[in-house]
């Protein structure tokens, strides 16, 4: 199927598209894994929305980052079994990392669901944004 971006920029993943989005070596993607019938997933869509704006704002789109969402219920995906354990909405960060290692080295987003924090996270963690020259810290500051 082809891939779906809303207007802000989010990149709806379904279970056929996962590991060819999620697990892409070349990218650093964020993926919120949600439920329809999610009151915290619901709340959290507008949230979601400006942080993908914020991203292509700040030049980390271009850099390699993604910001995307998939429906954990209607979807079958790796994450299966900690979707369940867990709940909704789940964070998590696979980074730009060989696609055998993208599993093992994911990390789940424990902070603040707002957006100056989940971009602080992106940029400590996004493998794309490796930069030696630049404070990883600096890169997209102004647009937050």
């Amino acid at each position: 199927p082809a891939v779906e971006v809303n207007s802000h920029g989010v990149t709806e993943i379904v279970g056929s598209t996962f590991e060819k989005i999620a697990l892409d070596p070349g990218k650093d993607v964020f993926v919120k894994f949600y439920a329809p019938y999610c009151n915290h997933c619901k709340e959290m869509i507008p949230t979601w929305n400006k942080l993908a704006e914020a991203v292509d704002k700040s030049g980390l789109k271009k850099k390699g980052v993604v910001i995307a969402q998939m429906d954990g219920i209607e979807n079958e995906s790796e994450e299966g079994e900690d979707l369940r354990k867990y709940g909704f909405p789940r964070i998590v960060l696979y980074p730009a990392v060989d696609a055998r290692r993208k599993m093992k080295e994911k990390q789940v987003y424990p902070g603040a669901r707002e957006v100056e924090h989940m971009m602080d996270f992106l940029r400590d963690h996004a493998q794309s944004l490796e930069d030696k020259d630049t404070s990883k810290r600096e890169i997209g500051r102004e647009h937050v």
